[in-house]
């Protein structure tokens, strides 16, 4: 276990990234920054490295810092409307596919963007 609200938990993850080729995290918005974790800090690091960052809306806007829950994404996006019953409420989905596809096309993406870097 790393815990990276302490120094030591940081001086970890700030010696591994220096072997890494990508970073991926999902922490609130702020978070990363406050434990010295952010893109500025970790880049400087190793410049070479792919930064993923995983938030429910965005690292800016309005929506910001709302917590990106499953079911709050299915229903904002309109996937909740068309499960359940015909005359019913709309009801969730049966698993996390937000969940699921995002860490899907996080790790695609971030596979791509290092595979087509010079």
């Amino acid at each position: 276990t790393c815990d990276i609200s302490q120094p030591s938990g940081q001086a970890i993850i700030k010696d591994l990234v220096k072997h890494c080729d990508i970073f991926m995290e999902n922490f609130k918005v702020g978070d990363m920054k406050r434990y010295s974790l952010d893109f500025p800090s970790i880049s400087s690091l190793n410049p070479k490295i792919v930064y993923c960052s995983i938030t429910g809306f965005g690292q800016t806007g309005p929506y910001r810092d709302l917590p990106g829950y499953d079911m709050v994404v299915q229903a904002m996006g309109g996937l909740m409307s068309v499960t359940g019953e015909p005359q019913g409420e709309p009801q969730k989905v049966g698993i996390a596919v937000a969940d699921l596809f995002t860490g899907m096309y996080a790790t695609a993406g971030s596979d791509a963007s290092k595979a087509t870097a010079p």
